[in-house]
């Protein structure tokens, strides 16, 4: 009886061991499928955060504009027409040597039109938005230091002409730009819009002495235009 009893002993403790195995076997077998079904959810929710910033820095980057040299470009134009001598000097010495980086962020602040869904977005997110004529105001300053090496822009400033709102400012940068923006614009003397006619005209009489002498015989005709 005490060999049965000992045996007996023996079997409920390796029946213990048994379920007590089975039972951690399975919790770990629980925690995996946990782990697997979290994991998508954590990396989804990752990717959405990741997209929620790249959205949020583009809103803000078409908002407030570009950076180049880690300040937005708007602010290197502000500076442009700062009181203090060094920073005024600083600013054109940047801008010049990074003409290729500046230009295209000129040709946008130009190209740049005011929305008022734009102005919410700015409104909500709390981040400056300079409206449109600003920009082009600090766009000019900017063609202004750049002068002639600003000519590859000339192409995508041409339609600017026609914006009513842009002309006077699209002639003021075209007036820096000089004698490479000449041709361009004298063909556009003969436009059939009377408004890039007009600007075509106001940007060549803003060149510098002798630089807009071969558009002279199209400006002379163009004061028999009844437009």
């Amino acid at each position: 009886s005490v060999s049965f009893c000992l045996h007996s002993k023996s079997l409920l403790l390796n029946s213990r061991r048994q379920i007590r195995k089975i039972f951690l076997s399975r919790r770990a077998v629980w925690s995996i499928k946990d782990g697997i079904m979290k994991k998508p959810f954590i990396v989804g929710v990752v990717v959405f955060l990741g997209l929620l910033a790249v959205g949020y820095g583009l809103v803000i980057s078409n908002l407030s504009g570009p950076k180049v040299q880690g300040k937005r470009v708007s602010v290197w134009m502000d500076e442009l027409a700062s009181r203090e001598v060094a920073i005024r000097d600083k600013a054109k010495s940047t801008i010049t040597n990074n003409a290729k980086e500046f230009l295209p962020a000129l040709v946008s602040m130009m190209h740049f039109q005011d929305s008022e869904d734009k102005q919410k977005w700015a409104t909500v997110l709390n981040v400056d938005y300079p409206p449109s004529y600003s920009r082009r105001l600090g766009a000019v300053r900017g063609f202004n230091v750049l002068g002639a090496a600003a000519a590859p822009a000339v192409p995508e400033l041409l339609p600017l002409l026609a914006v009513q709102d842009a002309g006077q400012d699209v002639a003021a940068a075209f007036g820096a730009i000089g004698k490479d923006a000449v041709a361009p614009l004298t063909q556009k003397l003969s436009d059939s819009d009377k408004q890039v006619r007009a600007m075509a005209a106001a940007s060549l009489a803003r060149m510098k002495a002798g630089e807009a002498t071969a558009a002279a015989d199209a400006l002379i005709k163009g004061l028999k235009d009844e437009d």
